[in-house]
């Protein structure tokens, strides 16, 4: 299955589900603590999706925008972050912004469905539109990427927190939309064994970041183990 404009569409009808799962919410957590927002700064969503990190990125800061190129996402996020400006546009063309115009960028989960050979021009349109001394933080997942390990990760939270009887309630309420986010993300999965798009290899973050001109922080493991993040500074 290619990973059309239809697929992108279903997917994010299925993405929520995810806002239930742990290891998510402290993902995008980091993600935004690692930021270093102030109130009035300006911070861009590359590849926002359904607005999950926007909205967390909206108690950091008052100037939050999201471009992602499927409008249904979009529909979403303006539904959730109000405030936030959002604009359709796809990630493998320019940036519709001004040199020097962000305080921060996050991209999560987004560059590894670009093709290799574009990934850098992307880069260095972050580095173009991101201020002096801004950051720049950005996960993929990693090469061995599990959709179960996240959720089994997720269930160990749950048992410790509510106990067994609860958890088995709680993660039933939710069997539709978990498989279907399993389904989905497998399909990601085959595409990258097919070449058509490639998850990320440990230290392939801070190369592109570092050739682009962005000094980085050591590259950690977020997201269960499954994700690889880094913050670059320019």
């Amino acid at each position: 299955m290619k990973l059309t404009s239809s697929f992108w569409q279903n997917y994010f009808k299925a993405y929520d589900v995810l806002n239930m799962v742990y290891p998510y919410q402290v993902h995008l957590d980091t993600i935004a603590e690692y930021c270093g927002l102030q109130k009035d700064g300006r911070v861009l969503d590359a590849g926002c999706g359904t607005g999950n990190l926007s909205c967390k990125l909206g108690r950091h800061c008052s100037n939050v925008i999201g471009i992602d190129n499927v409008e249904a996402a979009l529909v979403i996020c303006r539904n959730k972050v109000p405030d936030a400006d959002f604009i359709l546009h796809d990630l493998n063309e320019p940036l519709p912004f001004t040199d020097n115009y962000v305080d921060a960028i996050v991209c999560n989960f987004i560059i590894h469905i670009l093709s290799p050979g574009r990934r850098p021009f992307l880069i260095q349109e972050f580095y173009r539109i991101l201020k002096p001394g801004g950051k720049i933080v950005i996960s993929n997942p990693g090469k061995d990427f599990s959709s179960l390990a996240v959720y089994k990760a997720h269930l160990r939270h749950e048992r410790e927190r509510f106990g067994r009887i609860i958890t088995l309630v709680r993660a039933a309420r939710l069997v539709l939309p978990t498989l279907r986010m399993f389904y989905y993300s497998s399909k990601i999965q085959d595409n990258a064994k097919g070449g058509d798009l490639s998850f990320f290899i440990p230290g392939e973050q801070r190369q592109l970041l570092e050739r682009a001109g962005f000094n980085t922080s050591p590259e950690q493991l977020s997201y269960a183990g499954q994700g690889l993040l880094i913050v670059g500074r320019k």
